[in-house]
């Protein structure tokens, strides 16, 4: 995002020139060239981003250059990204996770639309009810999805494994720690309820794991969620 000035960037052979107040979202590349116009100023972010681990979703939309409709939100955003990219601390790692999706959520929206309909169309459809179902019943277990799949244990498992890259059980143990921490962050529940409700039969076990990922307690990270907040 340009804050103020002028910048003429050459990509691919193309020149793109972006002015004051503009977005301007394009795919990775090696090589660019930016020519800076009128003292410019503006913000710059690298972002990673792939839904199930397999479909890109900032790709689609790239090349893409428009004025936002809401600059001052959009420019805070930007700001406290490249503040806490390479933060250290829990809530430095808090704010920019929440952040950076928003950003995704945000380029959509700004552009029309259509995530959904570029998932479903990435991902065989017996594989996108799967992935649904695993998100919105995080207690179920492979087993279940397997049985509700129409394949047997190893072609599912194997067809799972080719698209994401991971085993079932590796993905629905990523999404039920996912599932716990939004409800820390969102609820006064305790944290076995939370183990429970999650999908995980131990709360020591839980613990453990959710500790291995995100580096801390759940106790202990649901108060720097609400101390981000604040």
């Amino acid at each position: 995002m340009v804050r103020r000035g002028v910048l003429e960037v050459t990509l691919g052979g193309k020149v793109f020139q972006i002015k004051s107040g503009e977005v301007w979202l394009h795919a990775y590349a090696k090589e660019r060239f930016i020519l800076v116009r009128e003292d410019a100023e503006w913000l710059s972010l690298g972002l990673d981003a792939n839904f199930y681990e397999n479909v890109d979703v900032l790709a689609p939309l790239a090349p893409a250059q428009w004025r936002p409709a809401d600059r001052k939100s959009m420019e805070s955003w930007l700001l406290q990204l490249v503040e806490t990219e390479t933060s250290n601390t829990w809530e430095g790692k808090l704010i920019y996770n929440g952040l950076t999706r928003a950003v995704l959520a945000w380029c959509w929206q700004e552009r029309g639309g259509g995530l959904e309909q570029l998932v479903q169309e990435n991902l065989s459809p017996w594989l996108h009810r799967v992935l649904e179902n695993m998100r919105n019943n995080p207690a179920m277990s492979v087993h279940d999805h397997v049985a509700n799949s129409g394949y047997s244990p190893a072609q599912f498992r194997r067809h799972f494994q080719r698209v994401l890259g991971c085993s079932p059980r590796e993905y629905l143990v990523q999404l039920r720690l996912e599932h716990a921490r939004n409800l820390l962050e969102s609820t006064e529940l305790p944290v076995g309820h939370v183990a429970a409700q999650s999908g995980f039969a131990f709360s020591e076990h839980f613990t453990r794991q959710f500790a291995q990922h995100y580096g801390t307690s759940p106790s202990r990270y649901r108060q720097l969620s609400k101390h981000s907040k604040i």
